[in-house]
C-alpha cells in the first residue's frame, strides 16, 4: 500500500508542477507578445495561444483526474484488490472513451469514483467497516472524504454538466463538500478531532 501511495504521490507532484511550470511560461510568453505587439491579447493570436495552451494543459488535467481518482480505491480495498480495481476503472474508461468518446469515458471514470467515495464517506461516517486513512480521528477521515468527493463533483460538472440546467446547483453542491471537508480536515481540532494530515 505504501508503494501505490509513493507513486501516485510522486506523479501527482509532477503533474501539478508540470502545471505551475505551463501558466509561468504562458504567463511570460503573454507579456512578451503584448510588450512587442501592443493590443495582441485581443486579436487572433491570443486566440491561437489559448488554443494551444489548452492542448498542452489538457493531458495534465486529465492525468491529474485520473490519479487522484485513484486515491479513492485505496481507502475501500486491500492491496490486491485495491490494483485490481484501479485498473478496471481505467480500462472500463479507456474502452468506454473509444467507443463512445472520451469525455464519456471521463464522464464513467468520475462516476464510478464518487460513488466509491459516497460508500468512503458513508462507511467512515457510520465507522462500519474498515476504510484505510492515513491521518487518525473521525473528524479529519470524514472531512478527508467528503473533500475529495467534492472534488470529483466539481470535476464531473465541468466535464460533464457545462451546459446543462444542473451546472449550477451541481457546482454549488461540490463547492459545498469542498468547503466543508477542508475546513474539517484543517480545523478538526477545534472540532474535536485529532490526527495529521495527510
Amino acid at each position: 500500500m505504501r508503494r501505490y501511495d509513493f507513486w501516485l504521490v510522486m506523479i501527482t507532484i509532477a503533474l501539478l508542477a508540470g502545471l505551475g511550470l505551463l501558466a509561468f511560461g504562458g504567463t511570460l510568453y503573454t507579456w512578451r507578445a503584448e510588450v512587442t505587439l501592443p493590443g495582441w491579447s485581443s486579436g487572433a493570436g491570443y486566440r491561437a495561444y489559448t488554443e494551444i495552451m489548452n492542448g498542452l494543459a489538457a493531458p495534465l488535467v486529465a492525468s491529474l483526474v485520473v490519479v487522484l481518482g485513484l486515491c479513492i480505491p485505496r481507502r475501500l480495498f486491500e492491496r490486491q484488490a485495491l490494483w485490481a480495481a484501479s485498473a478496471a476503472m481505467v480500462g472500463a474508461s479507456v474502452v468506454v472513451s473509444v467507443v463512445g468518446g472520451l469525455m464519456t469515458g471521463v464522464t464513467l471514470f468520475l462516476i464510478v469514483a464518487a460513488v466509491l467515495q459516497v460508500v468512503a464517506v458513508v462507511l467512515t461516517g457510520a465507522r462500519l467497516g474498515r476504510v484505510s486513512y492515513l491521518g487518525e480521528g473521525i473528524v479529519y477521515q470524514t472531512g478527508s472524504a467528503v473533500l475529495h468527493l467534492g472534488f470529483i463533483v466539481l470535476v464531473l460538472d465541468w466535464v460533464s454538466l457545462p451546459d446543462s440546467s444542473w451546472h449550477l446547483p451541481i457546482f454549488w453542491v461540490g463547492t459545498a463538500l469542498l468547503v466543508a471537508g477542508s475546513a474539517m480536515c484543517f480545523y478538526r481540532r477545534a472540532l474535536g478531532g485529532r490526527g495529521e494530515p495527510h
